[in-house]
């Protein structure tokens, strides 16, 4: 895979793509963001780590779709297909989040 200044995990210099379905889900996953910040009973160190959360999702999002393509497949790197999108939101409502939340509760 080769790099670009515009997209580090683009092939040949092709930037990857999200699916429709994938940019529901990431517009999905926005909506939650703004809802957490929102949110008047959590912790505001905790309100202060949802502004990472689109950028969590991001890389998640682009991370699992590298582990998913199967080695010298470069065709499939250009569009990051929706069943590989709905896997970080998961990953982040059933991991990275209620461990966040914990931690700033023990901190407060």
């Amino acid at each position: 895979m080769a790099g670009s200044p515009t997209c580090p995990f683009a092939a040949d210099g092709e930037p990857i793509y999200l699916s429709t379905e994938a940019r529901g889900l990431a517009k999905k996953c926005n909506g939650s963001q703004f809802a957490l910040k929102e949110e008047k009973s959590l912790p505001p160190l905790s309100v202060a780590n949802c502004n990472k959360l689109n950028g969590i999702f991001a890389r998640l999002l682009l991370t699992l779709h590298l582990i998913e393509t199967p080695i010298g497949r470069t065709d499939l790197l250009a569009v990051v297909s929706g069943a590989t999108a709905k896997r970080a939101p998961d990953l982040m409502v059933k991991y990275f989040i209620p461990q966040a939340l914990h931690l700033y509760g023990r901190s407060w």
